[in-house]
């Protein structure tokens, strides 16, 4: 738990999470992929306090198959449950990038933390979600 000040109350946040990058270019790992998702830009995620149901809203994805990036589908959810997804990654991108998020807010009244978000391309399976247009 932890507070922006000490006149606040500490709030549960998400514990910190990293994926090591491995050794496949990300655009191999689209490659070999028959049918399946290309998530990009994550908005939104949530996860549940046991830290085993999450999901993720992304701003759009593209559809593979047989390899290749087709169709772009917007507003996408992403979900899952955290043993079966962790366990079914089998490839990481050598592209290990972070990015500051300056806005984590929380709480009544808001609390705001600076996070980072990132990781390498990771390739699992997850259930995919089209909520747009």
């Amino acid at each position: 738990m932890r507070a922006s000040g000490y006149e606040f109350m500490p709030l549960i946040r998400m514990a910190c999470t990293c994926i090591k990058a491995g050794d496949w270019d990300p655009q191999e790992m689209i490659g070999e992929v028959k049918n399946g998702y290309l998530i990009s830009n994550m908005k939104v995620p949530s996860i549940d306090m046991m830290r085993y149901n999450w999901s993720i809203s992304c701003q759009f994805a593209q559809k593979i198959e047989n390899g290749e990036p087709t169709e772009l589908l917007r507003d996408v959810i992403v979900m899952g449950t955290a043993p079966d997804f962790f366990n079914s990654i089998d490839a990481c991108g050598t592209d290990f990038t972070v990015r500051p998020i300056t806005n984590c807010g929380k709480g009544d009244p808001m609390q705001i933390m600076r996070m980072g978000n990132g990781g390498p391309h990771i390739r699992g399976v997850a259930t995919v979600k089209s909520v747009g247009a």
